[in-house]
């Protein structure tokens, strides 16, 4: 039973959406009237917005030593991938 949710992209799903959903939640709390492009627009304009998608991946952390802690090392793993993916797309946020 245990291998069947010890699996690379049961950990790399969730570690794509959590940043995605923690986004989505900082907009909700904190943007005052504007729509989410308005948001993004505004976060880009004032050079802080790969700061601030580099916070949305933080949750990922928990995730990933939830699944170190049930020893789901291949699901980790995933999420470890996930968010690796989001640091090349930050990185190359701050190139362009």
């Amino acid at each position: 039973m245990k291998e069947k949710w010890n699996q690379m992209w049961l950990g790399f799903v969730p570690g794509i959406i959590v940043p995605l959903i923690t986004f989505y939640l900082i907009y909700l709390s904190l943007a005052e009237n504007q729509s989410i492009m308005e948001y993004y627009d505004r976060l880009a304009s004032t050079h802080v917005l790969t700061k601030f998608l580099s916070l949305t991946v933080v949750p990922n952390l928990l995730l990933f030593f939830i699944f170190i802690w049930l020893d789901f090392l291949k699901t980790a793993r995933g999420v470890l991938g996930a968010t690796m993916f989001y640091a090349f797309v930050i990185v190359i946020l701050m190139v362009v």
